[in-house]
């Protein structure tokens, strides 16, 4: 086979003619337009040269005649080859090159045919060294030095290039080798989406960061190192794991050499896995001959396990290999759980092992001494079933062993559901807790334990274990059935043999109402048990049951992709169906054939049950078998007209005999008038969350119901409450909406309503949980704010005082709903709600030893100083007095959380502290002042400013201000902290940066250590509130603050530790504060952090571009990358690209040659992505005389190297930047 290059130093050595007289003639004129588009000359010039040279070269078609002695060269290629041999045959004129900017492609492609023919045509690789040496001067562009490296792959004969390169390649840690495999890897490849794309895919829908190979350069690169086998330097292996694993991942390993990659990921991981087993050992192996550090061992491992699963099914034989080995793995049982949760193709290359292995994982053994740390709620998978939560069918190899090999799967599924039966029930024998459905022929069969049949669903009463072994189950069975298998075949393999428990039952019973009409046949013995329809009725309602997220769980608990998805099964309509819905069916003529098999299995039930009883109801089987009977009888129903979307059809409608009627009658009686009082109690909250659904005819219908049932017993404890809250609920609602004449009628019932309220039982909860619901102290609270509201009256004032001045912060819940609204009845009611509030947060001290009698002294004591509190608010809301200071907090000093003193000072001052009398309740005050954050506007109410200023002292000491700079306090006020700083940010407008400093900064500047980090993620974040959404903060305070928290950051030890340690991790105190000086909300584990600033946010953003360069540049870790990455990201503009390119820089400087920051984190991807929306929005910034675009082809270049792809497309399209 001709090689290009061949064929190119043919062309040239021939002058593209025969050695005739005009030979040298023509070499002549090719080495002077070589000359000349070296230079790169638009137009080249033959003036002066030879015309029958010439002439002959336009003749052979290797230059075209554009007249007036201008000629070009008739195709590209031959332009490239001209170059490529003018600089083999004379490697000075390298230096003609511009080095420093990206090469042009026809530059680009003649120094690459340099390097090919360098290699190809000489019997060493000096030359080919030389001209690499050449092109990696300092200053020289990437590009260059990139070209020279492609050569070796780009040639035809690649593989026979790459061993002649061998030694250069190997050499210091296999630099070359690792360089070029990314490159290759950045540069060879396309975008997956352009293909999808193409074929009418959405590209939206495709993962980011997926590149598929372009060319012949990958698989010549794999064919060689494949062949190069054990010969592969350590320090390369990870480089090589990735090519592999890209290679079969883009092609599906439906290739030739994926199966021989699989071999090799399963012997460089048996390597690691051979030195983990014997790491005590004297002998133990070194893999990769400690070539690696352990970090980077990891990491491969971690890439080779997940290669090797993946395309296991083409080796099964080492598949049933690796799985044995985990008998000797040394964290045994960490790797399974790793195991379990990613399995590849086990399930297709060695079914049996891996379901042994499952079974060995999940059942535990009987271990006496495992069992003391059980805790004392013991689970019957213990604590390993919290990694199938949430259950879903795609969790475990349930799914995919039922699937492939259901030989090995469906006796797994039986065992684990049999252990966890035999678990919840202690081994006992069922008795009667059974069900029994009998077949047409007469046969039995027995489903014991009731309480197991809603284990299929994710919100069942079982373990997550089996919910997700039984939705796998139920996914399976329905896909086999969609296939064509028989409903009857499908159900019959579910439920088994011999007795299984009743959690089979509702897999069935799915399978039954999904697949209607195929299952009328098989579903008859199922309808025919009046035991199974009274179970069914009630799984409805929690099948399509919304539980809240409340902790905000749902971001971690994510099931799992996977061929089937929870959703999925809960699209199916067994999901909003119940088995008697069935009963209608059999009445009809269409499935009459089943009618007279039903009715006489049905009334074989009848007899074995019995009449039922007086109180029975279709939750009893007695009842629910007559019922059955009448359902399917054609007499008990007749026509009837429907209304539907398309207007009136005929239907059908089930008229029950008169004995079945007079049976229920009182039963829907009772349940009528119960329903009744639940429907206006849900009205009720509805109106009471959203006053836009009331009106002045609701409040008076529900003050007339409410005064009507006070009395009236509502049930059981849990609805008398319930009643009770509605009631006050109305008095608010009355209060709200009644209107004044409502209000003068009913005024002192909704006066004594609030005031039972007020001194009704106490719920911490309250504490914590915001808004009105379930508080009727909070919603009493309100109705009082808006009884003043209606008509102002000292005896509303004392209630609120008195509400505010209790030990119970619940009325702060409703302050926040009414602040605004006492404001402006009169500017001094929230001063002095909060005043006598803040008092009443002061409590005595519960000491150890002290008498009840001392003790309940100090609350009478307490309980005098808050009622004259309250008096003296009064007086001044009266006139009669000037306005009561604000009352002091008993000091809260915090101590070093550290078992070391790092000052004298402070352990003098802790010796000489005495225990206090009294302690300030910050939870409290801290929820009382949080919920005035609706009145926070320090313009209209500048006493604001007092009150921070009457806390400042008491907030730092709390936070530690008197120990050492690096020190950290045990504890922080934290609910004070967030709203006192909230507030405080909303103290700064209109003043001056002097001001500032004074007020603000200066307090928070004292702070120690993470106290000083929490604080400052508090307050930015506030800060940013009242700057972007403009009220009265300029550009210059806000920078200014911006900054001086961010230089006082990265004087922490925190960041000290972090940018020398560039760990992938970073301590929640640091990640809060730096998130914020961000502009972004840190969300712990729960979700990535996330910009809060929108597009119309950004546009305000220059002034702050300098602190966060200064950031970026002395924080180089990944934590700083992604948060920094997700605020460019909102809004790409030309004035963000000096920090682009500043920090990328720094980043590059830490991150030289880590791949994984670069491409595994996507960092790379993601600031591509960030230049390239810059790019579309102004191609005029990245214009070459541009300051930035030296910088920016830079960084482009290095990236290239370390295997972005998206850096290369991106250098391609400023190319086109002129």
């Amino acid at each position: 086979m001709r090689t290009e290059a061949e064929m190119a130093e043919e062309w040239w050595q021939s002058a593209d003619g025969a050695k005739d007289g005009g030979h040298r003639d023509r070499a002549r004129v090719l080495k002077a337009l070589a000359e000349q588009a070296l230079a790169q000359a638009d137009h080249l010039s033959v003036t002066g040269m030879p015309a029958s040279a010439v002439d002959a070269l336009v003749a052979s078609e290797s230059l075209s005649d554009l007249g007036n002695d201008r000629v070009a060269f008739r195709h590209d290629v031959l332009r490239e080859w001209a170059i490529g041999n003018l600089l083999y045959f004379d490697l000075s004129l390298i230096e003609r090159l511009p080095l420093d900017r990206p090469a042009p492609p026809d530059l680009g492609r003649g120094v690459e045919l340099a390097a090919r023919l360098s290699i190809e045509r000489t019997a060493d690789i000096e030359r080919w060294r030389s001209l690499h040496a050449a092109v990696s001067k300092t200053g020289v562009n990437e590009s260059w030095r990139r070209a020279v490296l492609l050569a070796l792959v780009r040639s035809e004969i690649a593989v026979e290039m790459l061993d002649k390169a061998s030694a250069a390649l190997f050499a210091v840690r296999a630099r070359l080798l690792r360089e070029l495999i990314r490159i290759v890897m950045a540069v060879e490849s396309d975008p997956v989406d352009k293909y999808f794309a193409a074929a009418g895919i959405d590209p939206r829908k495709i993962p980011a960061g997926i590149n598929v190979p372009v060319g012949p350069s990958w698989a010549r690169l794999i064919l060689w190192l494949i062949k190069t086998g054990v010969g592969v330097p350590a320090p390369a292996i990870p480089d090589v794991v990735s090519l592999y694993s890209n290679w079969s991942i883009i092609w599906g390993g439906k290739d030739p050499w994926t199966p021989r990659i699989v071999e090799w990921f399963y012997y460089w991981l048996s390597q690691i896995d051979t030195s983990r087993i014997m790491a005590r050992s004297k002998n133990r192996p070194r893999a990769f001959n400690d070539e690696l550090d352990s970090e980077q061992v990891g990491r491969l491992a971690e890439d080779l396990r997940t290669g090797f699963l993946l395309f296991c099914n083409h080796r099964p034989n080492l598949a049933a290999e690796y799985l044995k080995s985990f008998s000797k793995h040394p964290y045994r049982h960490h790797a399974l759980r790793a195991l379990l949760k990613f399995r590849g193709a086990l399930a297709q290359a060695a079914p049996k092992e891996l379901a042994e292995l499952t079974a060995d994982y999940l059942l535990p053994k009987e271990d006496k001494e495992d069992e003391e740390y059980s805790g004392p709620f013991p689970e019957a998978f213990k604590y390993v079933g919290l990694d199938f939560v949430p259950a879903s069918p795609a969790q475990g190899p349930f799914y995919e062993l039922l699937l492939h090999a259901p030989e090995y799967g469906l006796p797994l599924i039986r065992r684990i559901v049999d252990h966890a039966v035999a678990f919840k029930t202690g081994g006992r024998d069922f008795f009667r807790n059974a069900m029994t459905v009998v077949f047409p022929d007469g046969c039995e069969k027995v489903f014991p334990w009731y309480q197991s049949y809603g284990w299929s669903r994710d919100l069942g009463a079982g373990p997550s274990v089996v919910a997700s072994a039984l939705l796998a189950l139920e996914a399976w069975a329905h896909g086999r059935i969609e296939k064509g298998e028989p409903v009857d075949k499908v159900v019959a393999e579910i439920i088994g043999q011999g007795p299984v428990p009743a959690a089979y039952l509702l897999v069935a019973v799915d399978l039954l109402l999904s697949h209607w009409p195929d299952s009328h046949t098989p579903a008859v013995p199922f309808v025919a048990c009046p035991e199974l329809l009274c179970l069914d009725r009630q799984r409805v309602v929690s099948d399509n049951i919304q539980m809240p997220d409340i902790f905000g769980l749902k971001e971690v608990e994510r099931e799992p992709a996977g061929l089937v998805s929870l959703e999925s099964l809960k699209t199916r309509p067994s999901r909003h169906l119940t088995l008697d819905q069935l009963l209608d069916f059999y009445a009809m003529e269409e499935f009459s054939a089943d009618r007279p098999v039903l009715t006489g299995l049905l009334q074989g039930a009848a007899a074995r049950l019995g009449p039922p009883q007086k109180q029975s109801n279709l939750g009893d089987p007695e009842l629910m078998v007559l019922h059955a009977l009448n359902r399917i009888d054609p007499n008990n129903w007749r026509k009837t007209s429907v209304q539907t979307a398309d207007g009136p059809k005929e239907g059908w409608e089930y008229t029950p005999p008169a004995a079945e009627r007079d049976h229920l009658k009182p039963l829907q009686d009772e349940m009528q008038e119960r329903n009744t009082h639940a429907q206006a109690e849900g009205s009720i909250r509805i109106v009471l969350n959203n006053p836009g659904r009331s009106s002045t005819v609701f409040a008076a219908a529900a003050v007339k119901w409410a005064r009507e049932v006070a009395n009236k017993p509502a049930g059981n404890g849990s609805e008398q409450w319930l009643r009770e809250e509605a009631i006050v609920s109305v008095a608010m609602i009355a209060a709200r909406d009644g209107g004044t004449g409502l209000i003068a009628t009913h005024g002192d019932w909704v006066r004594e309503t609030f005031r039972r309220a007020f001194k009704g039982k106490h719920d911490p909860a309250c504490r914590m949980r915001d808004g009105l619901q379930y508080n009727p102290i909070a919603i009493a609270f309100m109705g009082t704010a808006l009884l003043l509201k209606n008509r102002f009256e000292m005896a509303d004032v004392r209630t609120l005082l008195e509400a505010a001045g209790d030990d119970d912060p619940a009325a702060a819940q409703g302050f926040f709903y009414v602040a605004g609204i006492l404001a402006a009845v009169d500017e001094r009611l929230p001063r002095a709600v909060l005043r006598c509030a803040f008092l009443a947060c002061i409590q005595p001290v519960r000491q150890w030893g002290m008498p009840e009698e001392d003790h309940k002294a100090r609350l009478e004591a307490r309980h005098r100083a808050v009622t004259a509190a309250i008096e003296a608010d009064l007086a001044w809301l009266d006139g009669k007095l000037d306005e009561p200071a604000w009352p002091a907090f008993e000091p809260s000093r915090a101590h070093s959380r550290h078992s070391y003193s790092l000052n004298e000072r402070r352990r003098e001052r802790d010796d000489r502290e005495k225990r206090p009398e009294q302690y300030t309740d910050q939870q409290a005050a801290a929820l009382w002042l949080g919920k005035a954050a609706s009145i926070f506007d320090v313009v209209k109410r500048p006493w604001l400013r007092d009150v921070a200023r009457a806390y400042s002292n008491w907030t730092v000491v709390a936070n530690g201000s008197d120990l050492g700079e690096e020190d950290d306090p045990d504890r922080i006020p934290d609910e004070w902290n967030r709203a006192y700083f909230n507030l405080l940010a909303r103290c700064l407008a209109g003043l001056t940066i002097p001001q500032i400093d004074e007020f603000a900064l200066g307090p928070i500047l004292r702070l120690p250590g993470e106290a000083s980090l929490d604080v400052t993620a508090i307050f930015v974040r506030s800060v940013d509130d009242v700057y972007f959404n403009g009220t009265g903060l300029g550009d210059g305070e806000a920078v200014h603050i911006r900054t001086t928290l961010a230089r006082r950051l990265m004087t922490s030890r925190q960041w000290e530790w972090q940018r020398r340690d560039l760990s992938d991790s970073i301590g929640t105190h640091l990640a809060r504060a730096l998130a914020v000086l961000l502009f972004n909300d840190y969300s712990y584990v729960f979700s990535p952090s996330k910009c809060y600033l929108l597009e119309r946010g950004v546009d305000r953003l220059p002034p702050f571009l300098p602190p966060l360069q200064e950031l970026a540049e002395s924080g180089p870790f990944l934590f700083m990358a992604t948060t920094l990455l997700n605020l460019l990201e909102v809004s790409p503009r030309p004035a963000h690209l000096p920090l682009t390119c500043a920090a990328s820089k720094s980043w590059l400087a830490a991150h030289a040659d880590d791949s994984e920051f670069w491409i595994g984190r996507a960092i790379g991807r993601r600031v591509c992505s960030v230049i390239e929306a810059t790019l579309t929005l102004a191609p005029n910034s990245f214009a070459p005389d541009q300051p930035g675009r030296r910088e920016i082809d830079d960084v482009l270049g290095k990236w290239i190297r370390l295997g972005v792809a998206e850096a290369h497309r991106l250098e391609k399209a400023l190319r086109e930047i002129q």
